[in-house]
């Protein structure tokens, strides 16, 4: 480091970094006669002529009174014709400036009245000058003293904005945001573009090599180097105007300007072990909530908030098909401001890359892009999914799915529902691993929960998430694979020979019946011993997540009459799809219901609703025909796969969009009223078409999609269960072979496509919920629309409103339901262009 001697001759002495003596600092702002290091090593006559030396002169002069013996001046005191030795002292400027005893800020355009208007306010190299030295003491252009930073600490904030903690030297830079820090050198410039990153490396604590003449890249190599050491999303909260779908962003900021507006934003760490955002050769590798959650247009929610909540980028995927996760650029030149927290429970954290640089060309020509233009950049995110947040942290999600009859797996349309599901989830970084197994309508279920069960203890890990999806017998296997690891958890890797003793010690607890003391005896004996064989040998797993069901049945029905109609299943949240068309006795439905005492007394999340299709068009066990484009099992699919979404499982984009699942192509979602809802080639048509025209197959009626010996054969099965098992008819009955329609509540949830299939298919009337003689349109007219607004295809309807029902009509007018009905879940409901018997959901 070469200091000058502040008495004359003004010599440079040059010192190694540990012998350094106390020295005072210049800080200035350069003019057009400064003096170099080489003429200030070769002082002649016409140097000291020069009003950079005068300067120099009277600065020296000044610190001398003052007891310095060195002083230091960047124009003469580094060689700049050296870029090495230029480089180093860039790199160590900022801790020179700290290091030193004061700091002499010199305003030679200011006195006492007029300090605000000063220019070195507005220079890019004077802000760390500013902040770093502990010590700055403002001179006046005729070299008087205004005061020091510490006196003038509400002045200066004024001007510049820099928080007055760091004025006092009560707080660092690094105590702020790295978007406030960028908003201190907002409204600075320097001579060189490059300066502007190069000026900023003390305030990021960072260090990089300079590179004269790369320009803007320099602000982005700067971003980049921020990003190694720090975690800070608000790195990315920044707003300009200029950026739009035809000149579309990466992720980076171009220069300090952008963070005027955003200063406010701080960091807000909402996901528990959220993998580290990071730099790779596709972009900007992070992990965000994006709503929604597919498709080509998406808001990602940063981990940063202001005073009214956290705020949001809008995003565009980058075609890409070929691999898992998408590349993503930044489109909307606003962020989305003021969400509400409560959106973390709407949202699903997913794996995406974002250019980190400015590009411009290709993208902006894309499909569409104009749907996004009418943003504001400050307008309020509204209309937001309910999503959950589940981060890929440590954890996993382990999958179960257990398929039931001819488990399709043809690697096209023709796989069965739970097949295509399984085909689905997304494998990408384990961060998913996932079961399968087709059981044997005929063989018992045990061994089938048993070998889920030991795919779960060999992968099981702390904090995993379990999820389980089964259809038909599938299903009912899964109830019970629940039940096992809600009493008994899951047994340590190290016991694998004791599951099937963990599977008896279970059976035993829960099927000893309670109805004499003996028995309630015995079941006592059975739970201490369930208790400490579970403590002993067994892993707590924290519950169930998600359950997915597909028309529960159980084919002990031929064999047991006391089948249960209902079911209890431990988990935190069910969503079950059930047939409306079946009517095989072998196919009863067992629905579910809420658990008594779930996890102390929580609400469990459970939505049982029914759809158009017989008990084999549900789990798609039948093949789709040349003139059926969409079977009727994509709606209950498309179903399921939305709800798992919101559950925080992930799926395959390109798998998901090969079998018609990808939830954004069939839903209105929306970010603000302004949001333009035009959809190429309308999205929405595979779900409804398949809702209007699949095709509808009843084992029991012949052309209805089987073979005559086929039918004759299940007829006849029909006949003899349903005699031994309902009460007795007669055999010349023509009726009885045609099966029994599938007993409704008037409060259950019926699915849209139910309504879309009866208003187009004439022939389409279900005994179980229409009266064929009655008049359609005043049928439908008595039933009640419950609608999520954002979600097309997430609509139900209700025979009869719940009774004490919160409705909400006209104008906000609000009061109870009296309509008579068995408790369930509350909706709220909205009047719909003045119509009485048309309802909208507003929330669940």
């Amino acid at each position: 480091m070469r200091l000058i001697r502040t008495q004359p001759p003004l010599d440079l002495e040059e010192f190694s970094e540990n012998e350094v003596p106390p020295y005072a600092i210049l800080s200035h702002r350069w003019g057009s006669e400064e003096v170099t290091f080489e003429e200030m090593t070769n002082k002649d006559e016409r140097i000291k002529r020069k009003a950079g030396y005068r300067k120099i002169e009277q600065f020296c002069a000044r610190v001398a009174r003052d007891g310095f013996e060195y002083a230091w001046v960047d124009t003469c005191a580094i060689n700049k014709d050296s870029s090495a030795e230029l480089s180093e002292a860039i790199n160590s400027m900022f801790g020179w400036y700290q290091r030193a005893k004061v700091c002499y800020a010199y305003l030679s355009d200011a006195d006492e009245g007029t300090i605000s208007q000063s220019q070195w306010f507005t220079r890019g190299w004077t802000l760390q000058e500013l902040i770093a030295p502990p010590t700055v003491l403002f001179l006046a252009k005729d070299w008087s003293e205004i005061g020091n930073k510490t006196c003038l600490s509400a002045l200066i904030q004024e001007i510049t904005g820099i928080d007055e903690g760091i004025l006092l030297g009560s707080s660092r830079p690094q105590d702020f945001s790295i978007a406030k820090r960028m908003s201190w050198a907002a409204g600075r410039r320097t001579t060189r573009t490059e300066d502007v990153a190069y000026c900023l490396m003390g305030i990021f604590n960072v260090n990089m090599p300079l590179l004269y003449g790369e320009g803007e890249r320099a602000f982005a190599r700067l971003q980049e180097e921020i990003m190694k050491d720090s975690d800070d999303q608000t790195l990315f909260a920044w707003e300009n105007d200029d950026i739009s779908f035809e000149s579309p962003s990466g992720l980076l900021a171009r220069s300090p300007a952008d963070f005027k507006p955003t200063g406010g934003v701080v960091p807000f760490h909402f996901s528990k072990d959220a993998a580290p955002f990071a730099l790779t050769n596709r972009g900007i590798r992070m992990h965000l909530p994006l709503i929604p959650p597919y498709g080509k247009q998406t808001m990602a929610i940063l981990e940063c908030q202001d005073r009214s909540g956290l705020v949001g980028l809008i995003l565009m995927s980058i075609a890409d098909t070929d691999r898992p996760e998408s590349q993503f650029c930044r489109v909307c030149g606003g962020l989305k401001w003021d969400i509400p927290l409560e959106v973390l429970s709407g949202s699903v954290l997913d794996t995406i890359y974002v250019i980190k640089s400015y590009t411009a060309g290709p993208i902006a020509l894309q499909e569409g892009t104009n749907r996004w233009r009418t943003y504001g950049s400050r307008d309020r995110a509204r209309h937001l999914s309910k999503y959950v947040v589940q981060p890929r942290g440590h954890h996993k999600n382990l999958i179960v799915c257990l398929d039931s009859g001819k488990g399709r797996f043809s690697a096209d349309y023709n796989d069965s529902s739970m097949a295509k599901l399984h085909r689905m989830f997304d494998r990408v970084e384990n961060h998913q691993l996932c079961y399968y197994q087709v059981l044997n309508p005929k063989a018992k279920s045990e061994s089938y929960v048993l070998g889920a069960y030991k795919f779960l203890m060999t992968h099981f890990e702390h904090d995993d998430q379990i999820c389980l999806f089964g259809y038909a017998n599938g299903a009912f296997a899964v109830q019970r694979l629940a039940c096992l690891i809600e009493y008994m958890g899951i047994l340590s890797i190290t016991h694998e020979d004791m599951v099937l003793r963990a599977w008896q010690t279970f059976t035993s607890w829960y099927k000893q019946p309670e109805e004499t003391n003996e028995e309630i005896g015995s079941k006592v004996v059975s739970s201490k011993f369930m208790k400490g064989f579970r403590e002993t040998f067994c892993r707590p797993t924290g519950g169930i997540r998600f359950v997915g069901l597909v028309d529960t049945t159980s084919h002990a029905a031929q064999d047991n009459k006391k089948l249960p109609s209902k079911i209890c299943i431990p988990a935190r949240t069910i969503r079950h799809a059930v047939s409306i068309d079946e009517r095989q006795t072998i196919f009863r439905p067992i629905l579910v219901e809420n658990m008594p005492f779930y996890e102390g007394g929580a609400t469990q999340d459970i939505e049982e609703v029914w759809f158009p299709g017989s008990h084999d068009d549900l789990g798609g066990q039948m093949p789709v025909e040349a003139d059926e484009p969409w079977p009727l099992s994509l709606v209950p699919l498309l179903w399921i796969v939305r709800e798992a979404t919101k559950a925080g499982l992930y799926f395959d984009r390109e798998k998901q969009t090969r079998f018609t699942c990808n939830p954004l192509l069939h839903a209105g979602h929306s970010f603000s009223d302004q949001h333009n809802r035009s959809e190429p080639k309308d999205p929405e048509r595979p779900w409804r078409h398949a809702s209007q025209t699949g095709h509808l197959h009843n084992p029991l009626r012949f052309g209805h999609g089987w073979p005559w010996a086929t039918v004759y054969r299940r007829r006849l099965k029909e006949y003899f269960l349903s005699t031994r098992l309902d009460s007795p008819v007669s055999f010349l009955s023509p009726s009885i072979m045609k099966g029994s329609p599938r007993p409704i509540s008037p409060v259950a949830l019926l699915h849209v496509s139910v309504v879309l299939r009866i208003k187009a298919d004439l022939t389409y009337r279900p005994p179980n919920l229409i009266d064929k003689q009655a008049n359609q349109d005043k049928e439908l007219a008595k039933w009640t629309m419950l609608r999520d607004e954002n979600e097309n295809a997430r609509g139900y309807y209700v025979r009869a409103i719940p009774h004490r029902r919160v409705v909400e009509v006209d104008r906000g007018e609000s009061h109870s339901s009296s309509a008579a009905a068995p408790d369930i879940d509350t909706f709220i409901f909205t009047k719909v262009d003045g119509q009485a018997d048309s309802y909208r959901l507003k929330g669940l």
